[in-house]
């Protein structure tokens, strides 16, 4: 221990233990091992208050970490971490920036890099925006009472929560989630609220009760007697005696064992009978053991009935399935059918509304060539007359020309 006290301070060394130190504890891979096997060691000393402060600058030198803790065995609360995922060099530039610090904090789980700042809880707010400027500064709650909130929105974050809470005005935090729906919370003081909303659903709020630090109980006195020796005593000691005996105390109360022929109850407290009867064992344990046995015959068999009733209900079931499969086979098979009927229908509308279309078409072409036919014939016949015309009248227009000549 003061080689960790000279790996601290060096060799101007002031700390000193006051009391000696306790609480040794031995790991390796987070369990307990001999001294000799084990990668970290942890103890509990006590030092003057005037030498907390440096004690706690101090942690995270050479690989030695310093924890403040009060009498109640609990990490001291006026304390605030913040937590940085940084390498070891550029933890070493941030804590440089810093001067109020107290010292490096390692998390027991996680990665090696999960390291953070310890900061008096006044100066938090400050260093936080200082080391993690993009980063909102967390609500700085004390963990004095823990709750549970479920059934919540699966996949809620911890800014959700957190928004959650702040929007009902509760000085609360929370801590982490439990499983899909359910979030551990952290409040100051307790509050009346046992139902909430969260997006118009009910929530329930079940504060957590905290664990009772019962004090070790000392165990003084003599150890207890092997059970040999004990077991000789009572053999030697006064059988008959009706107070040292339960057994015989129940037969006398209930007048007899019940499996065999009872006797007076007086005759054994009046000590008459002298001779010691070999005590059965059936009573009382064997009257139990009925009770159990019939108990059990009756789970069995009305277990047996249930089982019966729900091995009729699996044959319906299937039963059922067979039919509705079948069904729906004959409905698969009925509508292949009348797909096959509604095909072969089709086509044979569309090839005869093929051949009806083609009639109609022929009819048409041969129509119009008949009406074309007609006009070339109209057309042939007009010219065939203007040709026969147009000689005569060049004759009459020859004689007219000559008649007006002899005129002259």
């Amino acid at each position: 221990m003061k080689v960790m006290l000279q790996l601290l301070f060096g060799e101007q060394n002031e700390v000193n233990f006051l009391t000696p130190p306790w609480g040794r504890s031995f790991q390796t891979g987070g369990k307990r091992c001999e001294p000799n096997q084990a990668t970290t060691v942890q103890f509990h000393g006590r030092i003057a208050k005037e030498h907390v402060r440096n004690t706690l600058r101090a942690s995270g030198t050479s690989g030695i970490y310093t924890t403040p803790k009060g009498e109640d065995r609990k990490i001291s609360g006026d304390h605030r971490i913040v937590w940085l995922q940084q390498s070891p060099v550029e933890l070493t530039i941030s804590v440089s920036k810093c001067d109020n610090h107290l010292g490096i904090v390692r998390s027991a789980r996680g990665s090696l890099h999960n390291r953070g700042i310890r900061f008096q809880t006044c100066d938090f707010p400050v260093a936080f925006g200082l080391l993690r400027p993009d980063d909102p500064v967390p609500n700085l709650v004390s963990a004095n009472f823990h709750f549970k909130v479920q059934p919540v929105p699966v996949g809620t974050t911890f800014e959700q929560v957190q928004a959650w809470l702040t929007a009902h005005e509760w000085n609360a935090k929370p801590v982490k989630a439990l499983t899909g729906n359910a979030w551990l919370c952290a409040a100051e003081v307790k509050f009346s609220d046992t139902f909430a909303s969260w997006n118009t659903k009910s929530v329930l709020i079940t504060w957590i009760q905290p664990k009772e630090n019962r004090a070790p109980v000392v165990l003084a006195g003599e150890l207890q007697r092997p059970l040999k020796e004990l077991s000789q005593q009572q053999s030697v000691s006064d059988v008959g005696n009706s107070g040292d005996d339960p057994w015989k105390n129940w037969i006398s109360n209930q007048g007899g064992t019940g499996l065999q022929a009872s006797f007076p109850a007086k005759q054994m407290m009046n000590g008459q009978n002298h001779s010691q009867q070999t005590r059965k064992i059936e009573a009382p344990i064997e009257d139990r053991f009925s009770k159990q046995a019939a108990e059990i015959l009756d789970l069995r068999e009305r277990t047996d009935r249930e089982f019966g009733a729900m091995k009729e209900c699996m044959q319906k079931l299937e039963k059922s399935i067979a039919d509705h499969g079948s069904h729906l086979q004959s409905n698969a098979d009925q509508c292949r059918n009348e797909f096959a009927a509604i095909r072969a229908e089709t086509q044979n509308q569309m090839g005869t509304m093929a051949n009806m279309f083609n009639e109609s078409l022929q009819k048409a072409l041969a129509g119009h060539d008949k009406e074309m036919s007609n006009q070339f014939a109209e057309i042939k016949e007009l010219l065939a007359g203007k040709k026969s015309a147009s000689p005569a009248t060049k004759r009459a227009k020859q004689n007219g020309r000559n008649q007006e000549d002899g005129d002259l």
